[in-house]
Parts: structure tokens; sequence; C-alpha cells
């Protein structure tokens, strides 16, 4: 995990670095810079508008007494999308504008979803419908059955409420 970590932490700004000077050289420096900029200040505002109505629909989940997690994991989406924004670069900007599409985050939605285990229980959906899959638990123990019975002598009338 760590190697792919420190490859990453390489190859990134290499990509990047080559991104820059290609498009630097084909629109100028000047022009390459403003692109950043422009790129940055729309994304910032997609991100806006689409974080209000992610918020909403959380909202509107949480009145519903539903677990919000669509709505929560295009916060984490969009929240992703901002920092690669901050990021100089054009594929960072390239990663972020992908996930502010709706369609890519359920299509990543629905990957991490059939790939999730949380405690044992995997995350299903089948017909639109989201549902945890759990293998059956045995718990062993004793137990002493304290039901009012017939058969068990009564309290003294002294105690009784």
């Amino acid at each position: 995990m760590a190697a792919i970590v420190l490859l990453a932490l390489i190859l990134i700004p290499i990509v990047e670095i080559t991104a820059f000077v290609e498009v630097g050289s084909r629109i100028g420096a000047l022009a390459t810079v403003g692109l950043v900029l422009a790129s940055a200040a729309l994304g910032i505002a997609l991100i806006r508008a689409q974080g209000v109505s992610m918020l909403e629909r959380a909202r509107q989940s949480a009145a519903r007494r539903e677990l919000p997690l669509d709505a929560m994991f295009d916060g984490v989406c969009l929240a992703i999308a901002g920092v690669f924004l901050v990021l100089p670069g054009f594929v960072s900007d390239g990663l972020a504008f992908l996930l502010l599409l709706p369609p890519v985050r359920w299509g990543l939605r629905r990957w991490l979803g059939s790939q999730a285990m949380v405690s044992g229980h995997m995350i299903v959906e089948e017909n639109g419908r989201r549902h945890e899959a759990a293998a059956p638990r045995v718990i062993e123990g004793e137990f002493r059955d304290v039901s009012p019975d017939s058969t068990l002598p009564k309290a003294p009338p002294d105690r009784e409420p």
C-alpha cells in the first residue's frame, strides 16, 4: 500500500506537469494560466449549486426518517472534487468535473456499494432498493424463563404494590 501511495505521489505531479507543458505549448502560458483559473471558478460555482441541492435532498431524507446515504456520498464526492479543483492542473480538474456529473457519481456509488462490507453486512441493491444481506448470527448462552406463571410462588401480600 505504501508503494502505491509513493508511486501516486510521484506520477500525479509528472502527469500534471506534462499536461501543463502540452497545453502551454499549444495555447501559450498566459492562456494556460487563465484556463486553469477559469476552470477553478466554474468548478466552485458548480460545487455550490450542487452542494445546495445535496443538502436539500439530505434534509428531505431525514424528514422521511431515512438515512441520507446518497446525499452523504454525493457530499463526499463534492468535497473531493473541491480539493481537485484547488490543486492546479488539468488532470485534477478533469477528475473534479467528472465527480461533479451526477451519472458518474451514481455509477461510482453503485460500484462501491457492490464492493462494500460494513461490519459483516453487505449492502446490496436489488430492483432499485438497498438492503443489508447478512449471514445469520448464532448467539450461545443460557437463559431462565421469568415470565409470570401460576407454578411460581406469589409474593407475600404486604410486598404487592
